[in-house]
C-alpha cells in the first residue's frame, strides 16, 4: 500500500481531498487490523469448538473400546468403529493393541485414507483432526491406542466463507461511515485553508492589500491566518507610504516645473 501511495502525485489534489484521503486511509488501516484480529479469533474459536465436539466423541468411544479390548472382542471393536463412521466428519479410525498391532480399522470409501501400520502423534491442522488416545485399564495397565481422524475441510471452508462475508460487510459499512464522517469533519481543517487560499488569490489578482482573513482560531491554522493578516497589513502600510512618497515627489516636480 505504501508503494502504491508513493506512485500517486498528490500535488494535483486539493487540500480538502488530501485531508479526506488521509482520514480514509487511517480508517482503512484500522479496519483491516480489526478484521485481521476478528479472523484470528474466529480461527481460534473454530479450533476450540471442534476440539470440544470431538472430545466427547473420543471419550465415549475410548470407554467402549477399552471394554472391548479387555473382553478381546474384535467384532465389537469393528462395530464401534463403524458406528463412529456415521459422523459426517470421520474419515478413518482404528484400534491398536499395546504392542502397536492393528486390531480393527475403518476407512471411509472414496476418502483416499489408508490403514495405519502403527500409532502416530496427534495433530490438528486446517484440514484434519487426528487423535491418538492411549487406552488404559482401571489399574493403569496400557491396553492399546484408539485412532480417530476427522476431515474439517468443508466445515473450515464454510466458516471461512461466513467470516469473509462478515469482514466484507464490516469493511463496506465502516468505509461508508468513515467517508461520511470524514467529509464533514475535514471542513474543520480544510475550510480555513481554502478561505486563506482564496484571499491570497484575490490579493494577487487585484493587488488589494486591504483584504483580511477571518480569524478566531487558537491553533496553528489560526496562527497562520494572523500572520497572513499581519503581512497584508504591513504591505498595505508600505503601499500607502509609497503612494504618499510618490505623490510628494510629483508635487515637488510640479513645483520645480512652475519655477522654471
Amino acid at each position: 500500500m505504501l508503494f502504491f501511495l508513493k506512485k500517486i502525485d498528490f500535488g494535483y489534489l486539493s487540500f480538502k481531498w488530501k485531508v479526506l484521503l488521509i482520514v480514509m486511509l487511517a480508517c482503512l488501516v484500522a479496519s483491516l487490523a480489526s478484521c485481521a484480529m476478528f479472523l484470528s479469533y474466529e480461527r481460534y474459536m473454530f479450533r476450540e469448538s471442534v476440539r470440544r465436539e470431538f472430545a466427547n466423541l473420543v471419550d465415549n468411544l475410548a470407554f467402549k473400546t477399552r471394554f472391548a479390548i479387555q473382553q478381546s472382542d474384535q467384532s465389537m471393536l469393528g462395530e464401534l468403529l463403524r458406528s463412529v463412521a456415521e459422523e459426517d466428519a470421520v474419515v478413518a479410525s482404528g484400534v491398536f493393541d499395546a504392542e502397536g498391532k492393528s486390531l480393527a480399522n475403518y476407512e471411509r470409501p472414496g476418502s483416499g485414507e489408508y490403514r495405519l501400520a502403527a500409532p502416530r502423534a496427534s495433530s490438528f491442522d486446517r484440514e484434519f483432526l487426528v487423535e491418538f488416545v492411549p487406552l488404559r485399564a482401571p489399574d493403569g495397565a496400557f491396553l492399546g491406542t484408539l485412532y480417530l481422524k476427522a476431515s474439517l475441510a468443508e466445515r473450515f471452508e464454510g466458516r471461512v466463507d461466513y467470516s469473509k462475508g462478515i469482514v466484507a460487510g464490516v469493511m463496506m459499512l465502516s468505509s461508508l461511515a468513515a467517508f461520511v464522517v470524514a467529509l464533514r469533519l475535514q471542513k474543520v481543517v480544510s475550510d480555513p485553508i481554502i478561505r486563506l487560499s482564496g484571499i491570497a488569490r484575490r490579493v494577487s489578482d487585484r493587488k488589494d492589500y486591504t483584504l483580511r482573513v477571518e480569524e478566531g482560531r487558537a491553533d496553528e491554522v489560526g496562527t497562520l491566518m494572523r500572520s497572513f493578516n499581519q503581512m497584508l497589513e504591513n504591505i498595505e502600510i508600505r503601499e500607502r507610504e509609497l503612494q504618499a512618497a510618490r505623490a510628494e515627489m510629483e508635487e515637488v516636480n510640479h513645483t520645480l516645473e512652475e519655477k522654471v
